[in-house]
């Protein structure tokens, strides 16, 4: 019997004391059979691992690919966007004028016909108080 089974062996039966029977033979069934690492299994290991990194490293260069994609959309969505609210502030901006426009015109009719009036109401003041001294002087 070689080291390694005679190992296992003794592995088993320290199991069976420490853990029962059937606990044993489950967890002796989960242990690898057959030879202890070796050279060889080491480079399969190796191998199979460098394999595995460099799935993972496509698949991460498909993420980042993915990503670059999805900023591109975005970029342009973006642009989209701030060509239809620079495109409705335009539009709003000439309405706005446009109302302020209309209401500088009312205020300045409003304005001059008020000037008038106060204009016209001092001069016929100032002739109703003129013939009021005049009228006070002469009597």
């Amino acid at each position: 019997m070689a080291a390694h089974e005679q190992s296992l062996v003794e592995l088993r039966n320290r199991l069976e004391v420490v853990l029962g029977a059937t606990e044993a033979a489950t967890l002796m069934e989960h242990l690898p059979s057959g030879r202890p690492a070796t050279e060889t299994g080491l480079d399969e290991v190796k191998t199979d691992l460098a394999e595995l990194k460099s799935d993972v490293d496509r698949r991460f260069n498909t993420v980042d690919h993915r990503f670059e994609v999805v900023g591109i959309k975005l970029g342009e969505l973006e642009k989209r966007l701030d060509e239809r609210i620079d495109a409705r502030a335009e539009s709003l901006e000439h309405k706005v004028l446009g109302a302020l426009s209309g209401v500088r015109e009312d205020f300045a009719t409003q304005l001059n016909l008020q000037t008038r009036v106060f204009v016209f109401s001092s001069v016929s003041t100032m002739i109703t108080l003129a013939a009021l001294i005049l009228a006070f002087v002469d009597a």
